[in-house]
This record gives C-alpha cells, sequence and structure tokens, in this order.
C-alpha cells in the first residue's frame, strides 16, 4: 500500500507542465487530488485524467494571489475530497523581464504569485494537518531563483 492511499493532496499549478505531472503522481501512488489551477479547463481535463484513470479528483479555480479565493477553493476541495493533508505549491508565472524594465505593477504581481500565494495555501490547509496530526508541503520553485537576469 502507498503512502500516499487515504491522502488528500491540494496541487496549485496543476492544470500543466510540473503541476500536472505532480497531479498525476499522486493519484497513481493513491491520493485523492485537488487540481488547483487559474485555468479552469485546464485544471478540469487534469481531473478529469484522474478519474478515468480510476482515481479522486475535483478541479478548482483561483488565483494563489488572491486569498479569499484560496479559501474559497480550499473550501471546494476539501467539500469534494475530504481534509487535506498534502499541499504542494507549484503556481507561479515566468516574467522574464529584465529589473530595469519591470514596473513595480508586474514586480507585485510576481510577489502575489510566488511569495503570497504560498502563504495563503499553507495557511488555508494548514488546520486540516494539524487536526490530523500529520501533514506535508512541498514548495517548489524555478531555477531562475539560483542566478539573476
Amino acid at each position: 500500500m502507498s503512502s500516499t492511499t487515504t491522502r488528500t493532496a491540494f496541487v496549485t499549478g496543476g492544470a500543466s507542465g510540473i503541476g500536472r505531472a505532480v497531479c498525476l503522481r499522486l493519484a497513481r501512488d493513491g491520493a485523492a487530488v485537488a487540481v488547483l489551477d487559474l485555468e479552469p479547463q485546464g485544471a478540469e481535463r487534469t481531473a478529469a485524467e484522474i478519474r478515468r484513470a480510476g482515481g479522486r479528483a475535483v478541479a478548482v479555480v483561483a488565483d494563489v494571489a488572491d486569498a479569499a479565493a484560496v479559501d474559497a477553493a480550499v473550501a471546494q476541495a476539501r467539500a469534494g475530497l475530504g481534509a487535506l493533508t498534502v499541499l504542494v505549491n507549484v503556481a507561479g508565472i515566468g516574467d522574464f523581464t529584465l529589473l530595469p524594465d519591470m514596473t513595480p505593477a508586474q514586480w507585485q504581481r510576481m510577489l502575489g504569485v510566488h511569495l503570497n500565494g504560498t502563504f495563503h495555501c499553507t495557511r488555508a490547509v494548514l488546520p486540516d494537518m494539524t487536526a490530523a496530526g500529520w501533514g506535508r508541503i512541498v514548495n517548489t520553485s524555478s531555477v531562475a531563483g539560483l542566478s539573476g537576469g
């Protein structure tokens, strides 16, 4: 029996790329998966693929930079799958604007998704993990964080 059996995961950025791959892998390992993304059709495609393979999944939509939207998405995931004990923060944006050309709005968006989004999602699922006495949080980042542009 897999270590993720009976676990319920909340994965941000789950519609494509690494987030989608994480969702599919967790589902193959037996976890129920809430696929969160800003793009509803992509989130549903990932969730539907998991369900077709016999897994449990729901698609939820939110901008991780918006605390209220994250809270609503977590409530929806909880209602569909139960308590959330695994969080994988993958959502990110790739704005490759050089710093001298970056506007304050672009900078705030970058911080909103990458930093605030991680905070909002962690804060929202933490009560389930605390109640279960168990939880796992995985935060991903880009290799771009290792060197400047």
